[in-house]
């Protein structure tokens, strides 16, 4: 009789385990998930920030290119530390300077 017993309690045992482990692994896949898509939202918060520096920047070279009286680029493209190619574009309406960066 109790070789029997022990049979029925390592197959509650067993069972226990596998679902131990099933929780554990659903947890892990839920954290990774999580890991990655807030890796690519900040990833495309630090590109906003580039972009905004950058137009920051072409909006100097564009007034010491008005001040010397040369023309504006119509387009500059840069390529940043993370291989990123960041594209700026200038237009002139009037006496309006329109600087867009896009990436």
């Amino acid at each position: 009789m109790r070789i029997t017993g022990k049979r029925n309690e390592s197959g509650i045992v067993l069972i226990a385990v596998v679902a131990f482990i099933v929780v554990v692994s659903v947890m892990i896949l839920g954290i990774m998930s999580r890991n990655a898509s807030q890796t690519v939202s900040v990833e495309e918060q630090v590109r906003h920030i580039q972009a905004e520096q950058l137009r920051k920047g072409a909006m100097w070279v564009a007034k010491a290119k008005e001040d010397r009286n040369e023309g504006l680029p119509e387009t500059i493209i840069e390529k940043l530390g993370d291989g990123k190619d960041f594209s700026i574009y200038f237009s002139k309406t009037g006496r309006k300077t329109n600087i867009n960066v896009s990436y």
